[in-house]
Formats: structure tokens, C-alpha cells, sequence
């Protein structure tokens, strides 16, 4: 009987983290809601609509060689945005230590460890298939809205941080490199189905070394897809 108790108690204390820290990580949202979230003073204060496109997923696909930046003045060019990343075009000068590792002192809410000025973080449980880049069927619907937010009227004017995060199973290299595969398949999915400009993109690598539950290092919800308003 005690040990039933012992077990349970431990189990209340998980799930008090876990609604502690729910509000951080998004499952589902609305583009409305994203549009307040990632506008830099929590937008405007005139009860105005945002002005979403809602039929343009679907359309004709955006036009190939899309440019992500990477490190500090450099970018990167695919020729296919979705899930089957190309090998970079001749000329590709890849970031020092393995696209510029970040520090461990990351703060999303001011400046970042890549040194980028951020004034409004959401957090989203952007999913993949086991080990790669794939997106899921969830995680795309989730894009969605980010989507049909990053197109308003109340977003057009700003860039975006686009980045990705693992927990801490397996190597912190190899963790690195997923994340940012997944940041590169986020990305590329806005670009192709919202016709999103890829100049207002940012793709950042941040592995396990943002971790959401640091004291859970190897929670699955520390695994997502970063979405910040740059300044």
C-alpha cells in the first residue's frame, strides 16, 4: 500500500510540471492566435480581424531554389523545400562547428545563443517520424496556422526565426544536425504550400541544448519547432 501511494504521489508531481509548463508547448493553436502571439506588444488593441488567406494551401507549388540563412552571412540554397532536402549547391561555406553551435545560456525571450534579437517566442509540438525529418500528418496541420498567420496583414512586415529543438537522446552532434533538418522541413513546408518569402525565414539549429524540461532531458516534448518574431 505504500509503495502504491509512493508512486502515485511522484505521478501528481509529473503532472504538476507538466501543467506548470504546458502553456510553453502548443499541440494545436489557430492563426488568430498565433498572429497575437508572435506580434512584437501581443498586437494591436483595436479589435480589427487579421486579414488570413484561408484557401491557399493546395495551390501551385512556390518556385525551387529556396534560400535559407544560416550562421551570421552565410546562406544556403535547395533546390526542394520538402522533405528530401537536396545536397547544397558549389559555393556553400558551412558554418564553423557544425552550423555554429549554440551556447548553453539560451535566452528565446531577448537574444539568442546565434546572437539574433527575438521579441516574441512560440513554442510548437511539431512532430516527425522517428529519427528524421519527416513531417506528420499532425505536425502539418499545425503548420497550417503558422502558415495562414505568417501571410496576415498584422505579420507581413516582420522575419521570422524558424528554429529546431531535440531532447537529449543521443548524440549532442547528431542531435544538432536533426534539428536542424526539421527546422529546414518546417521551413520548407511554409514556403511551398503559403508561398511564405523565404527571406523573412531564419533557420537556426538549436539540438538539445535549448531543452523546454531541462529537468526531463529526455521528454519527448522538448522535441519541437521554435517560432520567434526576429527585431
Amino acid at each position: 500500500m505504500q509503495g502504491r501511494v509512493g508512486v502515485s504521489f511522484i505521478a501528481f508531481l509529473l503532472c504538476l510540471h507538466g501543467a506548470a509548463n504546458a502553456q510553453d508547448l502548443l499541440t494545436k493553436t489557430s492563426p488568430e492566435d498565433l498572429v497575437r502571439s508572435l506580434t512584437p506588444g501581443g498586437g494591436s488593441s483595436g479589435g480589427g480581424s487579421s486579414q488570413i488567406d484561408d484557401g491557399t494551401r493546395g495551390l501551385k507549388p512556390a518556385h525551387k531554389g529556396v534560400l535559407f540563412q544560416g550562421a551570421e552571412g552565410t546562406e544556403t540554397t535547395y533546390e526542394q523545400p520538402v522533405d528530401s532536402y537536396q545536397k547544397p549547391v558549389d559555393g556553400y561555406q558551412k558554418p564553423a562547428d557544425a552550423y555554429q553551435k549554440p551556447a548553453d545560456s539560451y535566452a528565446a525571450a531577448t537574444t539568442n545563443s546565434y546572437g539574433d534579437k527575438v521579441s516574441a517566442t512560440v513554442n510548437l509540438a511539431v512532430t516527425f517520424r522517428l529519427g528524421s525529418a519527416e513531417l506528420t500528418p499532425d505536425a502539418r496541420y499545425l503548420l497550417d496556422s503558422v502558415g495562414k498567420a505568417l501571410q496576415s496583414s498584422e505579420l507581413a512586415n516582420y522575419r521570422f526565426l524558424i528554429g529546431g529543438h531535440t531532447d537529449a537522446t543521443g548524440s549532442d552532434y547528431a542531435n544538432l544536425e536533426l534539428s536542424r533538418r526539421r527546422a529546414e522541413s518546417a521551413t520548407g513546408y511554409l514556403v511551398e504550400y503559403y508561398h511564405v518569402d523565404p527571406h523573412r525565414l531564419v533557420v537556426r539549429a538549436f539540438g538539445e541544448n535549448a531543452l523546454l524540461f531541462p529537468d526531463y532531458p529526455d521528454d519527448g516534448r522538448n522535441r519541437r519547432v521554435e517560432i520567434s518574431t526576429l527585431q
